[in-house]
């Protein structure tokens, strides 16, 4: 049995200062506290590491909001 919890991760993009939560599945939260733990990580990690869900990518990176995370 899986057990599905969520997690609330908070943000303020950088660019704009808007403030949002992203609500992630124990999944997307185990990948996120390993990229927390890593040295040496970047954008192109987050991107790699959630390569389906470039908005979640960029708010989990720095707090980007969805307008700003799609910026290329």
């Amino acid at each position: 049995m899986v057990n599905n919890n969520t997690h609330l991760v908070f943000g303020a993009c950088p660019l704009c200062g808007e403030e949002t939560t992203a609500e992630i599945d124990d999944a997307a939260y185990s990948k996120y506290q390993d990229l927390l733990n890593a040295d040496d990580v970047d954008f192109d990690d987050y991107i790699a590491a959630f390569p389906d869900d470039r908005t979640l990518a960029g708010f989990l990176y720095c707090g980007l909001c969805e307008n700003h995370a799609n910026i290329k």
